[in-house]
């Protein structure tokens, strides 16, 4: 069973000061796996996670629970965003955006005249500049596409001859070239995947570990194409910064050789993926038939390290003589026919087998259950826990099942208890500091609950009708 539990930790980094802490979660439940960002004191608490072993007091609680330490997908990716931010080239690009901005947020007048300009220009109704945040990819993207929404405007102040109300931008305000704007259009077609992957990964349901490598490996691709589009002889500065990411991206992932392989990189900082999120990308219902990023040739590889994984969870919890019980599943049982269909399989190969599956070796439980598990074609819904699918699946599949929910558990990155620290922090204010914990605890929970229970009664209300109208039906008839 992988329990999940959301903790801050602040004040000192120091390693004995974090392990005591670390001895905290493991008070009464024990702890499989922990998410963390990627700030110093986190590093140093996924490194005694990883090293703890060899101390005396943490020891017995790492051989007893077996934690493991993942890092935050989200922040992994933010490091990445001075690539492209602080890289020399881009510089200068970024400071005129910079001071246009700053000017017209400033400037009441001048702000009024080049929007007024825009209704002569031609082009889309001005929009104002959004700000930029220097360490979010969002923040990046959103700002150029200001940008470019009003690149009729700006080319149009450029090129306008004067008039009355030209001095009110100044001579050091300078206009953007044509290749200016070409370069504003590569780098936000190479911000742009980063932007999506993290508000998937941010604001999407059921975020879990088994989207982490379809979506890092996307972004990938998206790199290579936009490196043979920009190429130098069109955008010295585009392709200078395509290439500076495309580096930062397989120092911290790989260069996608081995999805499968995770490495240590500079300043010790994991490269790759663990093998946990292979797991997962291959377990889960949303990702068949063909578990996405992973390349068919390291496909292989991949159900190796499932394998491996049920073979040591077998031996481990029932010595190699699993207890599957079959019995009573047909294809009446369960509407999904996938599921039907790996029933009649497994209660066939348990027949042939004559005395049931007591005998059978780890590894054969392992060989077949994955088989089951990979006759499945219909993906889920992207909008539907893969968890709950488990729940019937688990049927067939009983050890892959149990793995499964271990490693789907794990969330992909750091945000949902990021949220939960921030309702806490609105509840329990100034004006409200006489709030008990335990009241501040439940006002947390109504707050994350309440739109779940919304919706269950919307379903509900959904169903009865949908009742009442069949009954009305069968009284017509």
């Amino acid at each position: 069973m992988a329990h999940g539990l959301f903790t801050k930790l602040s004040g000192s980094t120091k390693a004995h000061l974090l392990a005591a802490k670390m001895r905290s979660l493991w008070d009464g439940i024990g702890v499989d796996y922990i998410t963390t960002d990627c700030e110093a004191a986190m590093i140093k608490l996924g490194r005694l996670l990883e090293y703890g072993k060899e101390l005396d007091d943490l020891g017995p609680a790492l051989e007893k629970f077996g934690t493991k330490h993942n890092g935050c997908v989200g922040h992994r990716l933010d490091k990445m965003h001075g690539a492209v931010h602080d890289h020399p080239a881009l510089k200068p690009l970024l400071g005129k955006l910079a001071h246009i901005s700053t000017f017209l947020h400033k400037s009441s007048q001048a702000n009024d005249y080049v929007k007024d300009t825009s209704k002569v220009a031609g082009g889309n109704a001005w929009t104002s500049i959004k700000a930029m945040v220097a360490t979010r990819w969002w923040s990046l993207f959103d700002h150029l596409a200001s940008f470019l929404e009003n690149k009729e405007t700006f080319v149009y102040l450029r090129d306008a001859p004067a008039n009355s109300k030209s001095h009110l931008i100044p001579p050091d305000v300078h206009l953007l070239s044509d290749m200016d704007w070409f370069d504003i259009e590569c780098i936000k077609d190479v911000v742009g995947p980063f932007k999506q992957a993290q508000q998937k990964l941010e604001g999407s349901k059921y975020i879990t570990g088994s989207m982490v490598i379809p979506m890092l490996e996307e972004i990938r691709e998206n790199l290579r194409s936009a490196r043979m589009h920009y190429s130098v002889e069109q955008s010295p500065l585009g392709s200078a910064v395509v290439d500076a990411v495309i580096e930062a991206f397989n120092v911290r992932f790989g260069d996608g050789t081995e999805i499968c392989v995770l490495k240590e990189g500079p300043a010790r900082q994991p490269r790759g993926y663990t093998q946990e999120q292979v797991v997962a990308t291959c377990l889960d219902a949303r990702n068949v038939p063909s578990p996405p990023g992973i390349p068919p040739s390291q496909q292989p590889q991949a159900w190796a390290l499932v394998r491996s994984l049920i073979v040591d969870h077998v031996h481990k919890e029932r010595g190699g003589k699993p207890e599957v019980h079959l019995e009573g599943q047909s294809s009446t049982d369960e509407p999904d026919d996938w599921l039907s269909k790996a029933a009649a399989a497994a209660a066939a190969a348990a027949s042939e087998a004559g005395t049931g599956n007591q005998e059978e070796s780890a590894e054969s439980i392992a060989d077949r259950e994955i088989k089951l598990w990979r006759m499945r074609a219909v993906p889920l819904g992207s909008g539907l826990c893969p968890l709950l699918e488990w729940k019937s699946a688990v049927k067939v599949c009983p050890w892959l099942g149990s793995l499964a929910r271990r490693v789907l558990a794990i969330p992909a990155t750091s945000a949902a208890p990021e949220r939960l620290f921030s309702s806490s922090g609105n509840t329990m204010t100034k004006k409200r500091t006489r709030l008990t914990c335990d009241n501040l605890e439940e006002l947390v929970f109504l707050h994350e609950t309440w739109p779940v229970v919304r919706e269950w009664e919307a379903n509900k209300r959904v169903r009865m009708d949908e009742k009442a109208e069949e009954a009305v039906d069968l009284t017509n008839e």
